[in-house]
């Protein structure tokens, strides 16, 4: 995001500790940044605090392929505890 360039595009899976700690500091280097995750509330709560800086999505197939297609930069923080972290990114 310097003088004359676009800012890059950064999508976040997961909104727990990691994917807020990323968000912030993506948001820091002057990314615009899509959050995805499943708890409504924690994606309004997190959309409170950093002022609308952030687009926030509930997560599912047609919002995560759509913040793949346009992410510069993708960072998966997706815990679901006592079990293996879920593939949301495909070959395809």
């Amino acid at each position: 995001g310097g003088p004359g360039t676009r800012p890059a595009h950064v999508g976040v899976f997961g909104a727990g500790t990691v994917g807020t700690n990323a968000t912030q500091i993506a948001l820091g280097m002057g990314a615009q940044v899509t959050l995805l995750d499943v708890n409504t509330e924690r994606l309004r709560y997190l959309d409170e605090v950093m002022h609308s800086r952030l687009i926030t999505l509930h997560s599912n197939e047609a919002n995560i392929r759509e913040a793949l297609a346009t992410a510069d930069a993708v960072i998966g923080a997706v815990l679901i505890t006592g079990a293996r972290a879920p593939r949301l990114v495909t070959r395809d």
